[in-house]
This record gives structure tokens, sequence and C-alpha cells, in this order.
């Protein structure tokens, strides 16, 4: 058996034989991964399901790519598919704990069933399996924004100035006085 592998996505090598705590995959790969869930968060399209976090997006679209297990199955015969819907996320939302409702026929009878991601840790996916995955949800991404992934990557959310960065840590922030502290609001000359 080959002891290394060459990732098909970043060519970065790793031992396919280590065990206990060596990581079988390609980090930077994994890397990339978490970069291009970022960009498209930032890209999402308004009509598409939206989501308050990047976390939310990635477990979304790990999902929609076929990388779940059903929790929950359950028919609709005595209250609508929506509410029902509504209903276990409520429940879902006050758990802390994240599965994707999904609805719909089985057997010609309304049904509604739970999803929930599984782990993409290093010991739990497999390198090969991370690929599949990894090109089924850059396929996904790249159908719902109508960018690549490297279009996506090359447009990255804009950086956000840690308070330290501001003007308010130098020199200059001691010079100001705001308008609430007898200042005018202007810098000093």
């Amino acid at each position: 058996m080959k002891e290394t592998i060459a990732c098909p996505a970043c060519e970065h090598e790793f031992s396919l034989t280590q065990r206990d705590g060596g990581k079988r995959r390609s980090h930077p790969q994994l890397s990339r991964y978490f970069k291009l869930i970022k960009c498209a968060h930032y890209h999402w399209p308004e009509s598409a399901p939206q989501f308050d976090r990047e976390e939310e997006l990635r477990k979304w679209l790990q999902v929609k790519a076929g990388y779940g297990q059903v929790v929950l199955r359950m028919a609709l015969t005595e209250v609508s598919k929506e509410a029902a819907k509504m209903m276990v996320q409520a429940t879902i939302t006050s758990l802390k704990h994240y599965a994707i409702p999904i609805t719909r026929e089985e057997d010609g009878v309304p049904t509604l069933i739970l999803v929930e991601p599984l782990s993409i840790n290093y010991g739990t996916l497999a390198h090969n399996k991370a690929c599949e995955l990894f090109d089924k949800v850059e396929r996904t991404i790249t159908d719902i924004t109508g960018m690549d992934a490297e279009q996506l990557l090359a447009n990255p959310p804009p950086k956000k100035q840690k308070w330290r960065d501001a003007d308010a840590s130098s020199d200059r922030g001691s010079e100001y006085r705001s308008e609430l502290d007898g200042g005018t609001g202007q810098e000093a000359a």
C-alpha cells in the first residue's frame, strides 16, 4: 500500500499511515474550503436561503451535498408541512443543535425529515471522501452564487479592523476630544 498521497486540490503530500494524532488529510485543502465558505457567505444572494453565520451555511451546504444523517422522520397527517417545519426549527434553535428540516412526499404521505450534518474532522472524514464532499459543496456554491470558487476566493469579504488598530490607540487619539467631553469634535491643531 502506498504510504503517502498528494492532495488533488492542492498537491500537499501527507501520510496515509499516520494514526493517533496524525492528519491523514490535506490541511491546505481544508483551509481553502473554509475560506471558500467565508467568501460564499459574503457573496450569498438574497434570493437563496439565508444564514446568520458561515458555520450554518457550511452545514447546510454539506447536507445539500448528501453529507448528513436523518435524525427524525415524521409523517405530516395532522399538521401542515410549513407548521411542522417551523415547530421543528424552533425546537432545533432552542436546543442549540443544528439540523435541517426537509419536507417531501414519501409513499404519498407528506413527511418531515430532520437531517443533521456529519462531522468533517480529520478522524471522521477520510481524504478521498473529503475531496468528494468539498467538490460537491463547491459546485453547489457555484450554482447558487453564479461565481466559481476562484472568483469567490479572489473577492474575499473586507477584513474587520481591530479596535487596537484604530486611531484611538495612537497618540492622535489623545488629541481628539468629542463634543460630549467639551471639545469641538475636531482634532486639535
